[in-house]
């Protein structure tokens, strides 16, 4: 079987055993000379590595070249990985699993003139039962995701997890049950339970419900759900989360379409009060992530990875003479772009909450089951699971209590790394959310109240903020970095799409909640406004007063009445160019005449900059939405470091006087280019010293004659 994998000249060159214990055992390069036509002849005739060295060619080769001669190197590495028992508490990523990992590395060089025509790199893995297992610490993925071996190696990562892994929250019996579970002690025959706050260990689901639920707890059949749930009736998604709880040792089950009185306004408020306690404090979170609606289940069979060139099966020579086979994968799939979405639960924007939330998770991902805590993420079963970013997981500060918070940032150095990575993790985890699905518009702030709330708790103990008090949750912004959270736009550098529907109140025009677009903090965050680092010489806007009136005061975090903000700032007149239909991203433009830069500032979509006549771009624009923009545009530097960078809004008057609504937000280049005439323009200083001439001389805070505006 394994000989049939490669042509003569591999099998008995690179892969002879001699040659290909060298690779493995001392971890040596392994050069040989062939050429384009040899190797296509052979990838036609089947053979594994060569169809991988074809598939790894990056530059191709004129015909009349296939018999020019090329050098293959092939180099196996080990990778090493983190330990997840003690990993670092401010790790940014999790590390490919399993630790010890192998791979496979081919460069194709051309000899004539030693540039790189080709590379690529894979993982190995193979089957338990292959004599390459003693080896090859990677295992083929599970597939039958239901079986008995399944659930076992789920309770091992479990255990693991709860006993070894320093930085993971252990899980207690003697916390409370939430209000309703289903009790699974006969999965065939569930029942709702009123639990009355008695103490266990209870698993939480989460899924997507993919429409209503025609089965679902309402006031009309509680009661009957008490005694009995007719299982028949029950969707499959929570059929298999029955059977998995049922399996894996736990007795109660947490779903919100069952224990939660669906058509209770008043229940329905108390339950997302406790949402971020209810998976906070699960044992363990069940994630459906492979079933697209609440019919689908999750514990179906999974397809085998197909073989292909580019994932060829290999022969693999043990260091003891036995000859086994490894199947292989790319190592390069899986983006860290924290916006990519995968499978039906990345879009759905309730998900997200509740897998943050979660410290212990069981992820039925749609090629194998993967286990998913604060330390790692891995594939059950020792399954290869590549790095993912951080804004899938809070920082585990979040996870300890109120007063182990106060402690552990009683450190100034801790404190100061803390603030860093909260406001990254806080800018991925919006970008990632907000590309998601909201079903109902009106939860745009509800579904990442829980994950507000926990944040809340740390951000309370930032510099300048008296504990307990204040810094508070200002329609999805926090009042201590409100002027940064100001400056979020839109991820997308393309022009907007949708615009806001002025029938239905989200949230006011300076909240990234209002606009249904993936937004990111970024300009905020950028080195030149960094506040932690320039605090003393950073210059900005005053916020004279915010007011936000929530709909209901149970939820601090969640959707909003009505909010108004006035800000002390100057209110510099833009002309505008700019129509949405054109498709054209806006840039800003300082207009010139000769020498002079100081003729004004321009909002323009220009599909050239060499016809954009006499105006030089000196800043990046985004706007927030395709809305018309009409009348009079204003720029409002919100912050800028004299001499280098400065980043604001873009105003349109709205009803009312001094009342203004946000229409986008910009920040200015470093440099600018004249790209007809190929020389350096106005840098961002330039800009920046121009904005300055609005700042009246006297910009104390008292005696400052800048407007006050109210921005809606």
């Amino acid at each position: 079987m394994a000989r049939s994998l490669l042509c003569e000249d591999c099998w008995s060159g690179p892969f002879a055993p001699d040659t290909f214990r060298q690779l493995v055992g001392n971890q040596r390069e392994v050069n040989y000379a062939t050429t384009q036509n040899r190797i296509q002849q052979a990838a036609n005739g089947g053979c594994g590595l060569c169809g991988f060295l074809l598939a790894s060619w990056d530059i191709p080769i004129a015909p009349d070249s296939t018999d020019e001669e090329v050098t293959i190197s092939l180099r196996m590495g080990i990778h090493i990985g983190a330990d997840d028992t003690t990993a670092s508490i401010y790790r940014t990523a999790n590390p490919t699993t399993p630790p010890g990992v192998m791979s496979l590395t081919c460069e194709v060089t051309g000899i004539s003139d030693s540039r790189s025509v080709g590379y690529s790199q894979v993982y190995l893995r193979t089957s338990s039962d292959d004599p390459a297992a003693a080896e090859v610490v990677a295992r083929d993925p599970i597939l039958e995701v239901r079986s008995s071996q399944c659930f076992s190696l789920a309770l091992e990562s479990i255990d693991k997890c709860t006993n070894a892994h320093k930085y993971c929250p252990k899980p207690t019996s003697a916390l409370p049950l939430p209000t309703r579970v289903i009790d699974c002690l006969d999965p065939s025959h569930p029942r709702l339970f009123i639990t009355e706050d008695i103490p266990g260990n209870y698993a939480a689901l989460s899924y997507v419900w993919g429409g209503e639920q025609p089965h679902r707890t309402v006031q009309s059949n509680i009661l009957a759900y008490i005694n009995h749930i007719d299982v028949a009736l029950v969707p499959q998604t929570i059929r298999d989360a029955i059977t998995v709880v049922s399996h894996i040792g736990l007795r109660y089950l947490w779903v919100d379409s069952f224990c939660i009185i669906q058509d209770s306004r008043e229940d329905k408020i108390r339950e997302l009060v406790k949402l971020r306690h209810i998976f906070r404090n699960a044992y363990v979170t069940i994630v459906a992530a492979c079933a697209p609606c609440a019919s689908s289940g999750f514990l179906h069979d999974r397809a085998a990875p197909t073989v292909s060139a580019s994932t060829p099966r290999l022969p693999y020579w043990c260091e003891d003479g036995q000859l086994g086979t490894v199947n292989t994968e790319p190592v390069n799939v899986t983006s860290t772009d924290p916006i990519v979405v995968h499978e039906p639960v990345d879009q759905r924007a309730w998900c997200l909450e509740e897998r943050l939330l979660s410290p212990r998770k069981l992820v039925y991902a749609n090629n194998t089951l993967q286990y998913h805590c604060q330390s790692s993420i891995t594939c059950v079963g020792n399954t290869i699971s590549r790095p993912q970013f951080s804004a899938m997981r809070l920082q585990d500060v979040m996870f300890l209590s109120d007063e182990a918070i106060e402690g552990h940032l009683s450190s100034e150095s801790r404190r100061f790394n803390v603030w860093r990575f909260l406001r990254w993790s806080w800018s991925d985890i919006l970008t990632n959310y907000t590309r998601r699905i909201v079903t109902k518009p009106r939860d745009k702030l509800t579904a990442l109240s829980g994950v507000a709330e926990q944040f809340h708790r740390v951000l309370r103990y930032a510099e300048g903020v008296e504990p307990r008090k204040t810094n508070r949750y200002l329609a999805g912004l926090w009042e201590h970095t409100f002027l940064h959270d100001l400056l979020w736009w839109r991820w997308d550098e393309a022009s907007p799409t949708k615009h806001r529907d002025s029938q239905l109140y989200l949230a006011p025009s300076w909240s990234w909640a209002s606009l249904d677009e993936p937004v990111t903090l970024n300009p905020s965050l950028n080195d030149p406004l960094r506040m932690e680092r320039y605090a003393s010489f950073i210059r900005a806007s005053r916020v004279v007063s915010c007011e936000v009136t929530l709909v209901d005061f149970r939820l601090p975090h969640g959707r909003i009445h009505d909010a108004r903000l006035q800000l002390q700032a100057q209110l510099i007149p833009v002309g505008c160019r700019w129509q949405a239909d054109r498709l054209l991203e806006p840039g800003l433009y300082l207009k010139h005449s000769g020498a002079d830069i100081s003729c004004g500032l321009w909002v323009m979509g220009v599909q050239d900059p060499r016809t954009a006549g006499p105006f030089t771009r000196v800043g990046d624009v985004r706007m927030d939405s395709t809305d018309e923009v009409e009348g009079q545009v204003w720029a409002v530097p919100i912050l800028w470091h004299p001499g280098w960078h400065a980043a604001g809004l873009l105003l349109a008057k709205a009803e009312g006087q001094n009342t203004f609504i946000r229409i986008g937000c910009w920040v200015t280049l470093e440099e600018c280019v004249d790209e007809d005439e190929g020389t350096t323009g106005p840098r961002g200083k330039e800009v920046v010293a121009w904005i300055e001439t609005f700042q009246p001389a006297d910009d104390s805070v008292a005696g400052s004659t800048l407007p006050i505006l109210e921005l809606v």
